[in-house]
């Protein structure tokens, strides 16, 4: 029974992503009894189309279905039926037999192409690549058996199909690539948007990534991704050395892999550029109220000094924020008059923002934190005693509060008679 039901299924490709059920079994249940069905929407990147498995009753409906309904179209393309043969699968899907058939008369339909070449061998697959349902000149055909296609390889070698010459090759998956990489740009272009509207020229972009680099402003570059390979390999041949705008355009070809590692390392660029950019001006700053507002920390921050931003995060419940001063001199002053600063009653934190790599690198480095956090307990306990708030708040001021604190007795006398009072 279970044998009877896969040699009676019918695969049906490049279905509109729209179809229903009432489609299909109105449709495709006008040449035999449908038994049961299933729809999906492939989740190939860039395929916008639905697929279909459809049970009937008896193989000689199934194949009644294929031999009148193979590549009707819908929407303007074709569908792509077979049996759903387990052997079938296995040979789709291990690409042997497949051939590319290029430079096509955009007239050829794909029922044309399977004419053309069925002479050859029995075929399980035959589509003509298209973008919007146009034609782009190039077909692929899958043979049962690998030899035919080799056959059909020889046999056509220079041939002309509607007094078009083709070209007819083996097709190699191995040389599949979706991504170029556009390392020299027209400086007009500024955005990934203006990049896919200078790109559509050449063809339409799945996706686009406009790659600025932050110690080369004039020099951006880009990363194009198509949905298919074979307009990829197009589109490069095309553009690459090509003049555009007084600009000669130098491509290369980039795997996912290398594209995300290139753009990490750009990311990371551009992390430390910020990073230095605001190094001695960023204060870290916790132990906050969890509903502090950003007018509220830029009130309480702004008497210190002129402020560029202010960006207030959230880790699980716990706040904290990040306060950019315009000056280093008023991030100082942040950290030394902070060291007065209680908001509902909990002393706050606040800190110049470093790296790892750069707090290992300090002069004041971790055992003297604790050996001045010590000092300065021991010096808050002989002044107002173990049991006073003032005792707790020393143990929650940063490692920068902690300098001003063990380093400057009028600060630090001041932060005692402040408190006190």
């Amino acid at each position: 029974m279970t044998e009877q039901k896969e040699v009676s299924t019918v695969y049906v490709g490049d279905l509109p992503n729209q179809v229903g059920d009432d489609f299909v079994l109105d449709f495709f249940g006008g040449v035999g009894k449908i038994v049961s069905h299933k729809i999906q929407i492939s989740n190939r990147p860039g395929k916008h189309s639905a697929f279909a498995f459809i049970v009937y009753s008896t193989r000689e409906e199934a194949e009644r279905a294929v031999n009148e309904l193979n590549y009707t179209k819908l929407n303007g393309i074709p569908i792509r039926m077979n049996i759903a043969d387990p052997e079938y699968e296995k040979i789709r899907n291990s690409g042997r037999g497949n051939i590319i058939i290029r430079n096509l008369d955009s007239s050829i339909g794909v029922e044309d192409l399977h004419q053309a070449f069925s002479t050859f061998g029995e075929i399980i697959s035959c589509r003509i690549q298209s973008v919007k349902g146009k034609s782009i000149n190039y077909g692929y055909v899958q043979f049962k058996n690998p030899a035919d296609a080799d056959e059909a390889i020889r046999e056509m070698e220079g041939a002309s199909i509607n007094d078009r010459k083709v070209v007819i090759e083996l097709f190699k998956p191995v040389d599949n690539f979706y991504n170029i990489w556009i390392k020299t740009l027209p400086p007009s272009i500024t955005t990934s948007q203006e990049l896919v509207e200078w790109f559509s020229k050449f063809g339409e972009a799945q996706k686009a990534i406009l790659v600025k680099f932050p110690d080369r402003p004039d020099q951006n570059q880009g990363v194009i991704t198509l949905a298919d390979p074979e307009v990829t390999r197009t589109i490069f041949d095309e553009m690459n050395g090509a003049k555009i705008d007084g600009v000669t355009i130098t491509c290369d070809r980039i795997s996912n892999k290398d594209k995300f590692a290139m753009l990490s390392e750009n990311k990371a660029r551009w992390d430390n550029f910020k990073y230095e950019n605001v190094k001695g001006r960023n204060l870290y700053v916790k132990n906050i109220p969890a509903d502090i507002t950003h007018d509220e920390l830029q009130t309480e921050f702004g008497q210190f000094g002129e402020i560029d931003s202010v960006h207030i995060k959230k880790q699980g419940v716990y706040p904290y924020a990040f306060i950019t001063f315009s000056t280093e001199e008023g991030a100082a002053t942040a950290i030394e008059r902070s060291t007065f600063m209680q908001i509902d009653g909990k002393q706050v934190y606040v800190g110049v923002y470093y790296k790892k790599q750069d707090l290992l690198k300090m002069k004041f480095n971790r055992d003297e934190i604790r050996n001045a956090k010590s000092e300065l307990l021991k010096r808050v306990e002989l002044s107002v005693g173990q049991k006073s708030p003032l005792f707790v708040r020393a143990k929650d001021l940063s490692d920068d509060q902690i300098k001003v604190l063990y380093t400057n007795l009028d600060v630090y006398d001041e932060w005692i008679n402040q408190n006190e009072a």
